[in-house]
């Protein structure tokens, strides 16, 4: 189940990005928390349940038009749970809005995230944000 995320809900998102923050080292701990909590309160943070457990969250910013954060705890990775949830905050914006995710990693993350993304539809954006090869924004038209 899919839902928007409560205040009740930090405490797993926070236990599930602490799990896995190897994965998003371009994120700050600090700045996570505050925004995962601002997030919540402006109803931009989604969860995936499966009974009471945590499959994962995605965060956004409504006014950005940004995914800024997409995390799938590893058990429930594979399943669609981080698709359905890209699908579900595209269902806060309007048609011909476009979304924008930054993707960081190095060659070999890059390579599975950019195939990710791609196979939800989003597209490499041709704006360069950076030269750099571990970061590429991506865009999705709803």
């Amino acid at each position: 189940m899919i839902r928007h995320a409560k205040k009740e809900d930090a405490d797993s998102c926070i236990h599930l990005f602490d799990a896995i923050s190897e994965d998003y080292s371009a994120y700050k701990n600090d700045s996570f928390y505050e925004e995962l909590h601002q997030g919540i309160e402006r109803r931009e943070v989604f969860v995936s349940l499966d009974d009471d457990e945590l499959e994962g969250f995605v965060m956004f910013d409504r006014s950005k038009k940004e995914l800024t954060m997409l995390a799938v705890h590893p058990k429930h990775r594979n399943q669609g749970v981080a698709t359905k949830l890209i699908y579900t905050v595209a269902g806060c914006f309007e048609p011909e809005d476009e979304i924008s995710v930054i993707a960081h990693g190095d060659e070999e993350e890059m390579e599975e995230l950019k195939g990710f993304y791609h196979s939800c539809g989003f597209e490499d954006d041709d704006d360069i944000i950076s030269d750099d090869p571990t970061c590429q924004r991506m865009v999705y038209r709803v």
